[in-house]
């Protein structure tokens, strides 16, 4: 997967079905290596779920967001702690209602993960 930053950084708006790419393959690899392994990948792919929802990133990609959601409730999913990283994550899900609840299930889905994962230290 080392590759991938580097590939992820080079495809801009030109280059978005790359981008596409990228994410599937990140979350095709976090399955693969499942629960045990699945850390290793967050130093890659958190910044890549961040850049990609923060709205005054200018390498955003409104068309990416969905990719982007599913591959962050996979690794969710996949996590078997609740860290600092998914806690500073989380501020996207507000960003992303902000500008419209066409993605709601899978936000949802998400918050859900949050609640299992973290329960009380994420709701408080």
């Amino acid at each position: 997967v080392q590759p991938l930053p580097a590939l992820w950084e080079v495809a801009t708006d030109q280059n978005i079905l790359l981008r596409r790419d990228v994410l599937s393959i990140l979350s095709g690899v976090g399955l693969a290596v499942g629960r045990t392994q699945v850390g290793h990948l967050y130093p890659i792919v958190l910044p890549m779920i961040n850049s990609s929802l923060d709205p005054s990133c200018q390498d955003r990609d409104v068309c990416l967001v969905e990719d982007v959601l599913a591959l962050w409730l996979n690794l969710l999913r996949l996590a078997t702690s609740y860290e600092l990283h998914w806690e500073s994550l989380f501020s996207r899900v507000k960003d992303i209602l902000e500008q419209d609840l066409e993605h709601l299930k899978i936000l949802m889905l998400i918050t859900e993960g949050y609640i299992l994962l973290g329960g009380s230290s994420f709701l408080n």
